[in-house]
């Protein structure tokens, strides 16, 4: 009879305790969803690929905070829907995770345009991980879909380096004298079932963001976030040679896919950055970018570095940066955001006129 009540009792003390570590457990998952990473599943689209499913939201505690909504075909929301079809492409600038919709640089340019009675639709369609050879590949799908009288693509540096990346679902091939877009169709149906496992439970996101962030040297974190990495647990920049001969090629490549339209290269500046605890106010990689760009004939560029370096230097406020993560380095923060949503503003109003 002893015998029988010791094992019965341990039964139910396993019963409460495995009860209790459920409830724990659902505890702990919804405050991480709410207040710490929740990431969208993902469906494919045929001519768009892999995108967050409709309706959907991502929450971004660990690097600022900020909540994205997203619509149809990854579109995320912004305040007006009537106008002029503007499509703005991007990856994790532009999708902006890391502050709310409204503060998004799209969603910015979107409300000062209809402030001053310039009826223009911002479409944004940014999403993190993106690269120059997918706003070629999605070229088609973009233009049948929205009709837009402009796209606006924003780049960085790193874009014309990684653009080679045959780990990619598309990426650029060198020729003579161009580039060739390479699309691996089997990349987007393979990843996708085992991306919606890690993404269903945020706790498992959670911790192989940790994991992969503690193995990882000091060098390479610093590098991902001066790139503006989505999370430490995305593939780690190789230091690759920025090939200044590259740069036309696969922007001639951009235009041609959108030639029937007006395209507008947005790029992100890389300064003012921190590193070894000193604010860079300059960089000659970037610089020969720009002179590069400048010099492609029929070739809208915003640039908006001075006013970068204005925030810092008569602010000192740095346009990258939140209180939960490194001062001046990562993605941008809302002061960014709105000096990057106001030059777009201007430079669409002067298309426009």
């Amino acid at each position: 009879m002893v015998k029988y009540f010791q094992k019965h009792n341990s039964y139910l003390f396993f019963i409460k305790f495995s009860a209790w570590l459920l409830f724990f457990l659902f505890v702990l998952e919804v405050f991480t969803r709410s207040f710490i990473m929740e990431t969208p599943s993902e469906h494919f689209i045929p001519g768009l690929g892999n995108i967050a499913v409709d309706n959907s939201v991502t929450v971004n505690g660990i690097e600022g905070f900020g909540v994205t909504h997203f619509l149809a075909n990854g579109e995320i929301i912004t305040p007006y829907q009537s106008g002029v079809p503007v499509v703005v492409l991007g990856d994790s600038f532009t999708e902006g995770g890391q502050v709310s919709d409204n503060k998004k640089y799209v969603s910015v340019a979107e409300t000062i345009l209809h402030d001053r009675g310039v009826s223009m639709d911002l479409l944004n369609l940014g999403y993190s991980g993106r690269s120059l050879p997918d706003y070629v590949y999605i070229a088609p799908y973009i233009k049948k879909t929205y009709s837009p009288a402009i796209v606006v693509v924003q780049l960085n540096l790193a874009d014309f380096v990684e653009s080679f990346d045959k780990t990619k679902e598309n990426y650029f091939v060198r020729n003579e004298m161009s580039v060739e877009l390479m699309h691996n169709e089997a990349f987007s149906t393979n990843q996708l079932v085992l991306r919606n496992i890690v993404r269903a439970i945020s706790i498992g996101s959670l911790v192989r963001y940790k994991f992969k962030s503690i193995n990882l040297i000091p060098e390479q974190q610093l590098r991902l976030l001066a790139a503006g990495s989505p999370n430490p647990g995305d593939s780690v920049p190789v230091k690759r040679a920025f090939d200044p001969n590259d740069v036309e090629k696969q922007i001639n490549t951009l235009k041609d896919a959108y030639s029937d339209v007006e395209l507008v290269i947005l790029i992100i500046p890389g300064v003012p950055i921190i590193h070894d605890n000193t604010p860079l106010l300059e960089d000659e990689k970037e610089n020969s970018l720009i002179e590069i760009l400048d010099q492609i004939p029929g070739l809208h560029i915003l640039y908006p570095r001075n006013s970068f370096i204005e925030l810092y230097t008569e602010h000192e406020t740095f346009p990258r940066g939140f209180y939960n993560t490194l001062p001046g380095v990562g993605h941008l923060n809302s002061d960014g955001h709105f000096v990057i949503g106001a030059a777009l503003a201007d430079y669409l109003e002067g298309i426009e006129k």
